[in-house]
């Protein structure tokens, strides 16, 4: 009987073990824009460019943004799997940016105005890290309300009228799927 409770007890303990050592499941993500592989949006309405400036971790670039600018994906448009895009940022100056992200989706691409969805976001001076979009289950923020087709995600657009100036860096823009 001792014998049978031992082993049980070395058995719970070795479970217990391997259970630990288990390796712990990883975020799904996707990088949409890649700014250590020279990605830069299609179309600016003010001045983009790479740069090494600001940079965190194993940032090899960012992308140095002054105005507006959008991003006509068309290589990664199946964002399906995920549930927030999430990017860093640094603000340069004193005072918050209020900006709005602007998604489209294949529809979009044909009729571009009152076809997309825009979800706001506000930045503060400095670092702003894992800045976190939520992006599941977004409509059409004009028109029918249709749902984004987030198998065929093709635009996304900077969008901060009042803060043409601002300098603001951006890092990677990554979709990625989080438990919540």
């Amino acid at each position: 009987m001792k014998k049978l409770l031992f082993l049980m007890l070395a058995m719970c303990a070795v479970s217990a073990v391997q259970a630990a050592d288990a390796p712990k499941e990883e975020v799904q993500k996707m990088a949409v824009i890649n700014c250590g592989k020279g990605d830069l949006p299609d179309a600016t309405a003010g001045t983009i460019s790479l740069t090494d400036e600001h940079l965190q971790g194993k940032e090899t670039a960012r992308m140095k943004v002054k105005g507006m600018w959008v991003y006509n994906m068309t290589k990664r448009g199946d964002w399906s799997k995920y549930n927030y895009l999430v990017f860093n940022a640094f603000l340069a100056g004193d005072k918050p940016y209020k900006g709005t992200i602007i998604l489209g989706d294949k529809g979009s691409q044909k009729k571009w105005a009152q076809n997309n969805c825009g979800v706001p976001f506000t930045l503060k001076p400095g670092e702003n890290k894992d800045v976190h979009i939520g992006i599941e289950g977004l409509n059409i923020s004009f028109g029918d309300g249709r749902p984004l087709d987030m198998a065929n995600m093709r635009i996304i657009c900077l969008w901060a009228p009042d803060f043409k100036d601002a300098e603001v860096y951006f890092s990677n823009f990554y979709v990625v799927h989080e438990e919540e």
